[in-house]
């Protein structure tokens, strides 16, 4: 942290020892007033805080910010703080973005909320393998989950409509998986979710919908729609995993709100501005 009390910040660094702890001293740390919380870690951590932080009274929240040095930084690209550099001078003379966080059963999550093959690959992910060649985890468990040979549908209710899908993302953010650009049209600045549906479940049609993520093109692939929404419902076979931020946080059937309550978020402005 030499970094920052060299830009003239006063440091407390406190360290996390296991899950949940993120979230308890987030909590704690809110008690205390300090000026801002900075989470040195990825999307998990970051989910962590804000399930600790959002149980505190809106006017002892301090902002968060993010020292990103997790394995896809995701909400980091978004907020414009997915480099070192920039993310320290962020914490320093960033502005505050007030957030509502998405709720999976309510469990809150900041950027993405998936089912289908996302939600499976996150599943299959071995944390000792993750330590060890960190996003190379996730190639495994994508190349692991394409072999299988039984996929579901699931059903997707928003306003009423069903939507028969392979899998679904339902995006706070434009970024996903690191930084690639999939909802286009998502802004954490606003209560909505962007829905990507995608119909298929063939091996073909996921290494089809990775490849335009990659390349960010997925708006027009066929079989890929985008729908706006406050709220959805997803079902599907019990016991299908949800994922949010990165990790498992429910099975289905899932109910997806957008929280009436929100948090600030420290933010690079120009990267809103894109």
């Amino acid at each position: 942290m030499k970094s920052l009390r060299a830009r003239g910040a006063s440091v407390e660094v406190v360290a996390t020892a296991g899950p949940g702890d993120a979230g308890r001293i987030a909590a704690a740390a809110a008690a205390e007033r300090y000026d801002a919380i900075a989470i040195a870690g990825g999307d998990g951590t970051i989910n962590e805080a804000v399930n600790g932080l959002i149980a505190v009274a809106p006017e002892r929240r301090p902002p968060l910010g993010i020292i990103p040095v997790g394995t896809a930084n995701v909400l980091a690209h978004d907020l414009g703080t997915a480099d070192m550099e920039p993310a320290l001078e962020v914490l320093i003379r960033g502005e505050p973005l007030v957030v509502h966080p998405g709720c999976a059963n309510g469990r809150r999550f900041m950027m993405m909320a998936g089912v289908g093959f996302d939600a499976r690959c996150v599943r299959r992910v071995d944390p000792a393998l993750k330590r060890l060649i960190s996003k190379g985890a996730y190639v495994w468990a994508g190349i692991a989950e394409i072999c299988t040979d039984t996929r579901p549908f699931y059903r997707v209710l928003v306003d009423g409509t069903e939507h028969q899908v392979g899998s679904a993302i339902v995006a706070r953010g434009r970024h996903y998986a690191g930084g690639y650009v999939c909802a286009k049209r998502a802004r954490l600045d606003r209560a909505a979710f962007e829905v990507c549906l995608l119909s298929g479940n063939r091996r073909l049609d996921i290494v089809r919908y990775a490849a335009a993520i990659a390349a960010g093109a997925i708006e027009g692939s066929a079989g890929a729609a985008f729908v706006a929404a406050r709220a959805l419902r997803v079902e599907g076979p019990s016991g299908e995993p949800v994922q949010a931020d990165g990790d498992i946080v429910a099975t289905l059937p899932v109910d997806l709100t957008i929280d009436t309550d929100a948090i600030r978020l420290l933010h690079a402005p120009a990267a809103m501005a894109e």
